[in-house]
């Protein structure tokens, strides 16, 4: 930002003194040192709408000159069903989607908290979808009883390929639904960005052939295979195809060395979270490689 001269400092009122200095009879509370002085100015905090920190850095922007740093909207993962559309968007046979029903004047943080865990481990996989309905009407309570659902709140899983179910786990538990999700839609996304994030399951095939032998068909084939995929299936296939490309080039001991070099920059603190984000992707893709080569689920044989 602008001047490292400027600081943004949080003091819990030990000891006391403090508090009388600056004639402070309740907390919490801002003071407004500006450069170079002792004393503070008036500073009110009054908060009306939208993010919380925006409202504090707007009244950076108005005492730092060239000052301009904003909070973007958070992130919503959970979209809001309504009655009218909740078949024909649970009935689609490309998601799966997890929906929390609930009633509104009994909504808990915890579950809220839950599922935005759930939502950020699942961004990048755009066959899990997470949703909730608000049961508020007899039209929702018709829904609830189609899925035999009495008491509220609840989670139903509808599968892309199989009937529904019913989440029966720690409603404040994002590790418990992940499994659930994984279990049914076949992913193998972990709660810490980590596990089997990015793994195509279209791709799988060409990972068995590659512990064998990585051909020019090979590399063509999976190439093809590729870019029949959308979104970001299509883009963390690529990444299948260059580990593959990496392989012919540089021998089979790539995929180990690679793994290593990642592990380094993902234990640096200095990695944005951008790069971190790819960085874990491929790490987990070249892991699929190394354990097809120790006989894991994806074939047989040795890089």
């Amino acid at each position: 930002e602008r001047a490292r001269s400027h600081r943004l400092l949080s003091k819990s009122l030990r000891p006391p003194e403090i508090g009388e200095r600056f004639d402070i009879d309740g907390h919490p509370i801002f003071k407004w040192f500006p450069e170079g002085e002792t004393e503070p100015e008036n500073f009110y905090y009054v908060h009306y709408s939208g993010r919380m920190g925006n409202t504090l850095l707007k009244m950076l922007h108005e005492r730092v000159e060239g000052f301009t740093k904003i909070l973007p909207p958070p992130r919503d993962y959970v979209y809001k069903l309504k009655h009218e559309e909740y078949e024909g968007y649970v009935s689609d046979k490309t998601k799966n989607v997890l929906v929390y029903l609930y009633s509104p004047w009994s909504d808990r943080q915890d579950i809220k908290l839950a599922m935005d865990k759930v939502g950020k481990a699942f961004d990048d996989v755009e066959s899990v979808q997470l949703a909730k309905l608000a049961i508020e009407t007899v039209k929702e309570r018709d829904i609830a009883d189609g899925v035999q659902l009495k008491d509220y709140p609840g989670f139903i899983l509808y599968p892309a390929d199989g009937e529904w179910v019913r989440y029966t786990g720690d409603f404040g538990d994002p590790q418990g639904m992940i499994d659930l999700i994984n279990k049914k839609a076949g992913t193998s996304v972990s709660l810490d960005g980590m596990g089997g994030a990015g793994l195509v399951k279209e791709m799988e095939p060409f990972v068995a052939r590659a512990v064998k032998a990585v051909t020019d068909e090979l590399i063509t084939e999976a190439t093809e295979a590729a870019g029949a995929l959308e979104g970001a299936q299509a883009e963390n296939a690529k990444q299948y195809v260059k580990v593959m490309e990496r392989i012919a080039q540089k021998g089979a001991g790539y995929v180990e060395a690679e793994i290593g070099r990642l592990g380094g920059l993902l234990a640096k603190a200095s990695v944005s979270p951008e790069k971190r984000k790819l960085f874990m992707l491929r790490t987990s893709i070249l892991n699929s490689f190394k354990e097809a080569a120790a006989g894991g689920s994806a074939g047989d044989g040795e890089l």
